[in-house]
């Protein structure tokens, strides 16, 4: 459950808490080889405005796509500071992503910055270190007054397909919302 939370401020939202809802909804069925699966409302399951929500893709290779948007209860999304605050949620999901590989006795092996249609991104190689490697991603930016989290993960035997299915879908995903 850690990275369905995404890391929170301390001041309350102002945001609308059916504006990420909406906003996902609107997306589409398929985008870019992806299927659409479930949508959370964390905003309604926590009863707490700045957790947003999220949908699931998958694509035909296994490869799963989470979309996260949230406020985490910061106003100034948008201002002079957005990209010390992006940086600062690209952190905590790197954070987050270390925490939860490490309950499954996993570590992050390798990890590179990148940039997906505008998002700031952290491409991660993750396993321990007798076993196959999982492709994954964190990417960050914002969309209006709201922050945009793309976690992606390829499974183990889908040696290249996290590559090959980012980019695309991030632009579509990005084009979307816009």
């Amino acid at each position: 459950m850690l990275l369905a939370m995404p890391a929170l401020a301390q001041k309350p939202a102002q945001q609308p808490t059916t504006a990420p809802l909406a906003m996902l909804a609107a997306l589409p069925p398929g985008l870019a080889g992806f299927e659409r699966g479930s949508t959370t409302d964390y905003a309604v399951m926590a009863r707490d405005p700045r957790l947003g929500a999220s949908v699931s893709y998958r694509s035909t290779r296994g490869v799963l796509a989470t979309v996260y948007l949230y406020d985490g209860g910061q106003r100034q999304i948008g201002g002079s500071n957005t990209a010390a605050l992006v940086d600062m949620q690209l952190r905590a999901g790197l954070n987050d992503t270390a925490r939860l590989y490490a309950a499954r006795q996993m570590r992050i092996l390798a990890q590179r910055p990148a940039s997906h249609a505008g998002l700031r991104c952290i491409l991660l190689d993750i396993g321990a270190d007798d076993g196959p490697l999982t492709e994954s991603a964190i990417c960050l930016g914002t969309i209006g007054a709201l922050f945009l989290k793309l976690r992606v993960t390829a499974p183990p035997a889908a040696a290249g397909a996290l590559e090959a299915g980012l980019s695309p879908f991030a632009k579509g995903l990005v084009a979307r919302l816009r």
